[in-house]
């Protein structure tokens, strides 16, 4: 008799992207529109309007006059949650983002590495793909921004 696999990669779920040509850093498209994958960060930024923001999504505000700081300085916008946010088959319910006040970049959309956190992601350049692979399978998350003494932390929840 066959036995079923029991270590858990039965589980594992790969969603794999075409990575856009013509850029220089990882970049694909979700919601017909750029997204940059910024490995650096650690808050994911929206640099849409928010009345953009409101006719896409289901937004909240959750935070005005917040201040991210980075490489590039000190940057003003809000903290948001947005609704049912997809990164392929990968669903974020609740979804915290900083929208800047004026555009960090020219990628509509940022993506930080703090997203993908209990996963694997891989870049293959050669062949132009972005891979996460998911080893519990679990493709409902929920991602949200703290402040801790003066930081913006992040934390996820499945």
């Amino acid at each position: 008799s066959r036995r079923r696999r029991t270590d858990g990669a039965s589980r594992m779920k790969e969603i794999v992207f075409d990575l856009l040509p013509n850029y220089h850093r990882p970049t694909i498209k979700l919601y017909d529109m750029t997204t940059l994958i910024d490995t650096g960060a650690v808050i994911p930024a929206f640099s849409i309007p928010m009345n953009t923001l409101r006719e896409m999504f289901k937004t909240k505000l959750i935070l005005d006059n917040a201040e991210i700081k980075g490489f590039g300085g000190v940057c003003k916008g809000k903290i948001c949650s947005v609704e049912n946010f997809r990164i392929g088959e990968l669903l974020f319910e609740n979804f915290e983002v900083f929208v800047p006040d004026t555009a960090v970049t020219f990628h509509p959309f940022l993506l930080s590495a703090t997203l993908f956190a209990g996963m694997k992601y891989s870049f293959d350049m050669i062949n132009a793909k972005f891979a996460l692979q998911i080893p519990d399978g679990n493709l409902t998350r929920n991602f949200f921004i703290k402040e801790l003494k003066g930081k913006m932390l992040t934390q996820i929840l499945c």
